[in-house]
């Protein structure tokens, strides 16, 4: 699970190296071992591609929304510019 944006960052560097593994993967072998090759590596990165999907999906309030958020009335304006 990632969890910040520094997990985010290593999550995509590791999805770059994964797709580039399976480029390169693809010019040197014939399209039966690239099949046997690629299958659990194309699984793992669309586990990847998820976890990251969800990070981006989550709604985090940032610290400038904290106070707002925190107070009784919560259509309230934040100092980010969210109105709720």
């Amino acid at each position: 699970m990632i969890r910040n944006p520094h997990q985010y960052e290593l999550a995509e560097e590791a999805i770059r190296k994964l797709k580039r593994f399976l480029l390169a993967a693809k010019e040197t072998h014939c399209p039966e071992a690239y099949a046997v090759l690629s299958a659990p590596i194309l699984l793992e990165l669309q586990e990847r591609e998820r976890a990251v999907l969800r990070y981006l999906r989550e709604a985090v309030a940032s610290p400038a929304c904290m106070p707002a958020l925190q107070q009784e009335n919560p259509s309230s304006r934040c100092s980010c510019g969210w109105e709720g």
